[in-house]
């Protein structure tokens, strides 16, 4: 990784028209490039649980979020609600999520954890959390901490300019 991640710069032109946003430019790259080493680590992860790396990040949401409708799903991931559904759709014939209707909105949706879902991150065990951890051990805690706070604060901006 180190060398798809560090090789990624932009060209002299590049960088001429890209002046002072040059910077954002390189972040966006590299973000791309880490995220779909991250996605291809936690595939392998999951893959004895029969999930994907989307599915799990849906069934996180849907945990944290306590049973956001389809919309709210599709915000906080930041993708489709077609997409949502079509996840939600499959975790739903593997038994780990529930597609409630909305008490207050009929036309709504939400998504609910099964038992057989919480018990999939139930399931967790100090190996995976080490996994994740050998995986950033590159940085020191105070520099993970850090990563974490850029990490959210720049994934606040990314949604606001979305809507």
């Amino acid at each position: 990784m180190r060398e798809a991640v560090d090789s990624l710069r932009l060209t002299p032109d590049e960088e001429a028209r890209a002046g002072d946003r040059a910077t954002s430019v390189l972040i966006a790259r590299r973000l791309l490039v880490a995220a779909q080493h991250l996605s291809a680590l936690l595939d392998q992860r999951l893959r004895p649980m029969g999930l994907t790396t989307r599915q799990a990040t849906l069934l996180t949401v849907c945990r944290d979020l306590d049973g956001p409708t389809l919309a709210r799903a599709a915000n906080a991931m930041g993708c489709s609600h077609q997409n949502i559904r079509q996840l939600a759709d499959a975790l739903g014939r593997k038994g780990l999520l529930r597609q409630d209707q909305d008490p207050r909105d009929g036309r709504a949706r939400r998504l609910v954890v099964t038992a057989a879902g919480k018990v999939a991150f139930d399931d967790q065990d100090d190996s995976d959390f080490s996994a994740v951890s050998d995986w950033f051990s590159g940085l020191t805690a105070d520099e993970q901490a850090g990563l974490a706070d850029l990490l959210n604060r720049a994934g606040r901006g990314l949604a606001a300019a979305r809507k």
